[in-house]
Parts: C-alpha cells; structure tokens; sequence
C-alpha cells in the first residue's frame, strides 16, 4: 500500500519500520525511518520503595476506582464516611471511600460524553479478552533504585531449583506439564523463572499445585516450602499479609471484585 500510494506512512514498531526501510523494494524510493515517537506504556503512581505497605495502599485505592465503575458506583457524599478511630490494620481502610467521596475511574478520567470505544485500553475489563498488556519488570540495574534481593541470592546460592506453586481449577483433570491456557501459563512462567535464575536451565523448577479456593499455597510461600506462587488471584487480603503480587498478567471472566 505505501508502494502503491495508497497510504503514505506506516506506524510500527522502530526494528519493524527499519527492517522495511532496508528492503530491495523500498531502496532509491525516498522513504524514511521518523525520529517522532508513540508509545502506548501505561502511567501509574510512584512511591518510594521503602514502605511497601503504603504502595499497596496506593495499588488498592486505583483498583477501588475501577471497582467503582464496572460496579456503576458513584461519587455520593452520603455515603462518604469519616473515620472515627484510627485504624491499625491497613485491611480495614474504607477503599469506597476513594470512589464515594472523589468518584470512580470514568468520572476522574473521563468525560460523560466519552463512549467506550473511544477509550480503547482504557475501558474496564468485562472478561471478554485475556492478557491486556505486558507490562515491564521494570529496571535491571541499581541505576534505577533496584535492590539486591536476599530471597533470589539464597536461592541460586543454596538450591538446586525453585519450587513453584501453579493454582489449578478445583475440577482440573490432566497432566499440568502439557497444560495449555491460563495453568499452562503458570507452568511457563516457573520455567521461564527457573532458565533466568539458573543459567537457561528451564527444568530446574520443582512444581506443586494448589486448588483456587485453599489457604495452603499463601501458608506454603510463607514457610518456605515454595518460592513463588503462578496464577494466584490478586486479593487485598492477602497483600497486606505479608505476600506481595505481581502486576496481573491475566484477566478471567470475572468481576473485578
């Protein structure tokens, strides 16, 4: 098409728009790779990475004002409450609160005119699609504040292989080490983790598995008798238990509840 004249410039990836640009067919004809860039990388809240608690917080309030939207909840003073104690479990913070006295996602972010096709990945997830965007690790390098962690070095110094926990169906029948779908997911994301913690050796992965709805892989992370948990629901709950989650990866079929 941009041979023919039918479009005059192509919107890809920058090693895409390079690979194009060399080919025979395109040489002596005047196209050129822009400097301009367009990215799609999701803005967030930053905090400092001494207080994970108050990070959490700050995930939970977000996920409050999504909750608030796909549920139709809405700014109401009414039901705005103050606080009359000063509570010490960071669980029992009213997150509607961020919605009920602010409002919830599309009223902070958005115009009421504003239809959900305009918004693109913006629109709250209703279970009709998968992974939505593979979001970065983030940095590799102190550069960017990172901390060597005691739970990887005593792990690569003292263990053969990671033991990885995948949370399967509670009517689950097969054989996980073939699984395709969201548990094939999980068991690619242990070796994926095992190849990058021991020298691309993808089988040095110890694997368990656990049913959706039991307390024993969240008590088996914390006693060490696994490393890591795959496919877990991310749970406010749990967050605040001492267990820290990944950014989700993958979205069900179900509510953001």
């Amino acid at each position: 098409m941009l041979l023919d004249g039918m479009c005059n410039t192509i919107a890809e990836e920058r090693s895409t728009l390079f690979e194009i640009a060399s080919r025979k067919e395109m040489i002596g004809k005047g196209f050129i790779v822009g400097d301009k860039l367009l990215t799609k990388e999701p803005p967030g809240v930053v905090t400092r990475n001494d207080d994970r608690e108050f990070s959490d917080v700050i995930y939970w309030v977000v996920q409050a004002l999504f909750y608030g939207e796909e549920q139709g909840l809405t700014k109401d003073l009414d039901l705005c409450r103050n606080y009359t104690t000063a509570s010490v479990d960071v669980r029992d913070l009213i997150f509607l609160n961020a919605v009920y006295c602010v409002g919830n996602y599309r009223e902070l972010a958005f115009s009421s005119s504003d239809s959900p096709s305009r918004r693109g990945m913006n629109s709250i997830n209703d279970g009709s699609t998968g992974m939505l965007y593979a979001t970065s690790f983030g940095g590799l390098n102190s550069e960017y504040g990172i901390k060597p962690s005691a739970v990887l070095s005593r792990i690569r110094a003292e263990k053969e292989k990671i033991n990885c926990g995948v949370i399967v169906p509670d009517e689950y029948i097969g054989d996980i080490e073939t699984a395709r779908g969201l548990v094939g997911m999980s068991v690619d994301y242990c070796r994926a983790l095992a190849a990058a913690l021991f020298k691309g050796d993808f089988e040095a992965v110890e694997i368990s598995t656990f049913t959706e709805d039991e307390h024993l892989p969240f008590a088996a992370l914390s006693n060490g008798t696994i490393d890591v948990i795959a496919g877990a629901k991310v749970g406010l709950a749990n967050d605040f238990a001492g267990v820290h989650f990944s950014p989700p990866y993958y979205y069900g079929n179900g509510t953001e509840r």
